[in-house]
């Protein structure tokens, strides 16, 4: 094999595993400081539930939320939680918590879910659930998106 044939087989190589290798969003870490951030933009929260392999979170991640996470200035503050992580987690409330345990206090059964949330780490609008009509799901989340914005610049700022 020439060298010419060589290097394009490991371009090729690399590329194929770059498409199948999963996108990524920022893991929360502390709602908290995200929805201080969240505030001061004059934007909503948007969180991920995801799980590792689930091919419709990495779907959803890849087609929708990492092009929007990429956009400035953000129309959201991203971030993702992982159903069964056992990682750190700063609450809404500042109390420490882990992945999970903050999936199992809201209820959240299975992935992919997207919530929106105000600056005050209370729920805004309705979650978008699995993958609902897949090529119709740029416009729920635009639509979602549209809707949390306007709740967020309609509500008064949170007392300190």
């Amino acid at each position: 094999m020439n060298l010419s044939c060589r290097v394009a087989a490991v371009f090729l190589f690399a590329v194929s595993a770059l498409a199948f290798a999963e996108s990524t969003l920022t893991k929360a870490t502390d709602l908290q400081a995200d929805a201080a951030a969240a505030r001061k933009a004059g934007v909503p929260m948007l969180v991920l539930y995801s799980l590792p392999g689930c091919p419709y979170c990495e779907a959803i991640r890849r087609s929708h939320l990492t092009p929007l996470a990429a956009e400035v200035p953000p129309k959201a503050i991203i971030r993702q939680i992982d159903l069964q992580s056992v990682a750190a987690l700063r609450g809404f409330d500042g109390k420490p918590t882990t992945h999970a345990e903050f999936v199992r206090a809201r209820g959240i059964k299975f992935a992919p879910v997207v919530s929106f949330f105000g600056s005050d780490g209370q729920p805004i609008g309705e979650s978008l659930v699995g993958t609902m009509l897949p090529d119709f799901y740029g416009a729920y989340l635009a639509d979602a998106l549209s809707n949390a914005t306007a709740k967020v610049r309609s509500s008064p700022a949170p007392q300190r």
